[in-house]
């Protein structure tokens, strides 16, 4: 139940007291402060009671590591010996459901319905994002998300101040955002008029569903998002046009790519003025696409390059590990029977994953930052060497030019497909001097130093 207050002029009081008397609500509504919760709550009560049921052999588990998400099993009603599967993603009201077999799936949707008056949709679009499954003539599937109709929609809101010519990167190359709160008023509320944050909204949204390589240009503009300049405004458009140029170009997501995550590591040297903290970012493909990409500033100030590309890989560790957790929720495990390899392009940073290694170049790390030398001893991850031109993390940390754009961006989208390794087509790997089993390691520099490798 929520209380409400008796709208003015209705209000009532309690006789004796005189206190403010309130009404019951006894249905949810929506917009309502409190609706959202109350509606999970209610909702996620209903689908654990109803489909944890030993008597017929129902099991539901609600994912730690995604509460949105519900994995149903019971056994098959034809064979005994075979366990149906489905899988449950909760947005709020809106839901994705895959099963193992297109009855079960429509019993679990007819239980929904019974309970709240479901609607079925054509599962094509979600939340602004075109879905196209195909099949290949050697039946691999294949997912496509774009995005066309909503950039169209936002290139229509900003018509007017969009450039002239066509761009060919998500950022205009080597640029950066300053936030020094130099800017003036006026100029900052001209800008705020314009629409700046509605753009900046409507651009986050694109970019986290099918457009990764945006990820640095709008970091970067949602940083002056209280007070922006004209400066960021232009940039800002850029992005839009950059996306309206590739409105009809997506991710793509294969049964031909890799299965088991692979993850790519990278952070700017190029450290902000006003705070001295670098980008980093990184990227986690599965199925030949981008399951999680990120783009943000290091929480620390980086001392050299090896110390921001060491903070980078140790975040991008912590992705790992809730991916791999969520892949055992899932009951995936044989995607994940070896440790994820993650990427980055400085061999030092690498080494020092390994090795317990503390010398004046590298004490001041903080303690935290050492995370992955756990996840890499415990065997979920493997940290290997990269050359920056195959890093698809790279567009992910800095303004890159148009060459790297059209070499890595294809990859990035699943456009392009790895090989089972993470290594780019044409692409001499680097040799893995760190091999698994055992955690065993080749020669590093500061051996023959005299230190102790073990």
């Amino acid at each position: 139940f929520m209380g409400v207050k008796y709208p003015p002029g209705y209000e009532r009081y309690h006789p004796v007291t005189g206190e403010p008397l309130y009404m019951l609500l006894l249905k949810n509504l929506y917009g309502h402060p409190q609706a959202s919760r109350l509606w999970s709550r209610h909702r996620d009560k209903f689908i654990m009671e109803y489909f944890n049921n030993a008597e017929r052999g129902y099991t539901c588990h609600r994912c730690i590591m995604d509460p949105c998400l519900f994995h149903i099993t019971r056994p098959n009603p034809v064979n005994k010996d075979i366990q149906d599967k489905a899988l449950m993603l909760i947005h709020t009201d809106d839901c994705d459901i895959v099963s193992s077999s297109q009855e079960f799936g429509n019993y679990i949707k007819d239980v929904c319905h019974e309970e709240w008056e479901v609607k079925q949709i054509n599962a094509d679009f979600i939340l602004g994002v075109k879905r196209e499954l195909k099949r290949d003539k050697d039946g691999h599937l294949t997912c496509t998300m774009t995005m066309t109709a909503f950039v169209e929609g936002m290139v229509e809101s900003f018509k007017s101040y969009l450039p002239d010519k066509i761009v060919s990167t998500p950022f205009p190359e080597g640029q950066v955002i300053i936030n020094d709160k130099s800017t003036g008023e006026e100029e900052a509320n001209e800008v705020l008029e314009m629409g700046y944050m509605r753009a900046c909204g409507m651009v986050l949204w694109a970019q986290r569903h099918v457009y990764p390589e945006c990820a640095f240009g709008i970091s970067q503009c949602c940083m002056v998002m209280a007070r922006p300049t004209k400066k960021a405004w232009g940039y800002l458009m850029h992005i839009i046009a950059y996306m309206n140029a590739n409105k009809n170009v997506g991710l793509v997501f294969s049964s031909k790519g890799n299965m088991a995550p692979i993850a790519y590591s990278d952070a700017s040297n190029k450290a902000d003025p006003t705070t001295g903290k670098s980008q980093y970012g990184y990227v986690i493909m599965m199925a030949g696409g981008p399951i999680v990409f990120v783009s943000r500033k290091l929480h620390h100030v980086g001392h050299n390059a090896f110390h921001n590309e060491y903070m980078a890989m140790s975040e991008a560790s912590k992705a790992i590990v809730w991916v791999r957790q969520l892949l055992v929720e899932i009951d995936m495990l044989s995607l994940i029977s070896e440790p994820t390899i993650l990427y980055g392009d400085n061999s030092t940073a690498v080494d020092l994953t390994y090795e317990n290694f503390v010398s004046t170049g590298n004490q001041y790390i903080y303690l935290a930052y050492h995370f992955i030398k756990e996840v890499v001893k415990m065997g979920h991850v493997d940290t290997r060497e990269k050359r920056t031109n195959y890093n698809i993390a790279d567009v992910c940390t800095k303004a890159v030019n148009g060459a790297i754009i059209k070499r890595l961006v294809p990859v990035l989208r699943g456009l392009v497909l790895l090989d089972n390794e993470g290594n780019l087509p044409g692409e001499m790997p680097t040799p893995n001097k760190h091999k698994r089993g055992g955690h065993t390691t080749a020669d590093l520099p500061w051996k023959d130093q005299g230190h102790n490798n073990s």
